[in-house]
């Protein structure tokens, strides 16, 4: 089957969607009236069920793998963004009232999105949280009837998923499964979100409009989210996102090496209609540390009844990381039948027996 020609999408366009659908396929779960979505970086979000009124439609929780990692904010107004006088008060039953104080926040004026980072007061929201039944969020530049009611049922099981996700139950970083366990120095599953966390050789890939993965600016390269995987002795791998994508299918490129200074791109093996062939690129990947197995899911479209599944294993050739085909699932008819989901559909390879 042929992919079809990806259409440009401005980041205003996409930018939720990457960060709550095409970027986390990994560990997505869904605990009472709170989701928890973990990325192949292991970055994990976590967001609950809004009323249809609130003046928000994001109230979402992120924290990366990194050992020591802060616990973010990130609010997302509906309308324009209130007043930097502002601030937003948070009241728990049976717990303390909070204030988070809006000129303290980063704008992003182009979601109407607002970025706490102070890791001190939202681990004591989040503590507080912990041990409530409810949390009322009231905006202090709105009409005082414009009360938010958020239910905290489901908020301790999903932060020990975050905590299991992230190696870290019984840690002394934890959220939830806190014990004495210290983190370690760094983390074999990273998230690259910069430009600047590239190396240097194969930065202007990316930063160069004609570079071999041009065309994406800052934010949208951060709201993708690249991998980096450190495989000690075995080498070094990188997946990062690579051009412009669609509005549901957004292409990865992998870069390998023995170490960060001998990185390159390197093609995915696939099973074309003639035989063995390469691509450049894999789209919607997810990549599982567990199993070391890359998965892409191209969409033939929106719906995902039809497309191509292909799932890749790291292993290691003497020189470094490298990739083998290891299943190649394809569905032409777009038909609105989903079978099983795409590990049902026919075989291209290994071929059907």
């Amino acid at each position: 089957m042929k992919k079809a020609h990806l259409q440009h999408l401005s980041l205003a366009a996409v930018g939720l969607f990457i960060l709550t659908e095409a970027a986390v396929a990994s560990g997505y779960r869904e605990f009472r009236d709170w989701q928890v979505n973990c990325s192949s970086a292991l970055t994990c979000r976590l967001t609950p069920t809004l009323p249809d009124d609130a003046p928000f439609y994001a109230f979402t929780f992120s924290r990366s793998n990194a050992p020591d990692a802060p616990v973010e904010l990130t609010v997302g107004f509906r309308e324009t963004l209130p007043d930097a006088s502002a601030r937003m008060d948070i009241e728990i039953t049976d717990g303390p009232a909070l204030s988070l104080e809006f000129a303290e926040a980063e704008q992003r004026e182009d979601y109407s999105e607002l970025h706490f980072e102070d890791d001190a007061v939202l681990r004591s929201l989040i503590e507080a949280m912990k041990n409530g039944t409810e949390m009322t969020v009231s905006i202090s530049s709105d009409d005082p009837s414009a009360i938010t009611e958020v239910s905290l049922s489901g908020v301790t099981a999903s932060l020990l998923f975050i905590d299991e996700s992230q190696d870290r139950l019984e840690r002394t970083d934890a959220l939830q499964a806190i014990g004495d366990r210290e983190p370690p120095a760094s983390s074999p599953i990273s998230a690259i979100t910069s430009f600047d966390e590239l190396p240097a050789h194969i930065a202007a890939d990316f930063t160069d409009d004609t570079g071999y993965c041009g065309g994406l600016d800052d934010d949208r390269f951060a709201a993708m989210e690249g991998v980096l995987v450190d495989r000690g002795d075995e080498g070094v791998m990188l997946l990062l996102p690579c051009g412009l994508g669609g509005a549901y299918n957004f292409p990865y490129a992998v870069y390998i090496g023995g170490e960060l200074a001998t990185l390159r791109a390197r093609d995915f093996p696939v099973m074309g209609e003639d035989g063995p062939q390469s691509e450049p690129f894999a789209y919607n990947i997810d990549f599982d540390q567990t199993t070391d197995r890359i998965t892409s899911f191209f969409k033939g479209r929106g719906i995902g009844d039809c497309g191509t599944l292909s799932v890749w294993s790291v292993e290691n050739d003497g020189y470094g990381p490298s990739l083998t085909l290891v299943e190649q699932r394809v569905k032409d008819d777009c038909d609105g039948d989903y079978g099983d989901g795409p590990e049902s559909w026919p075989l291209v390879w290994p071929a059907a027996q």
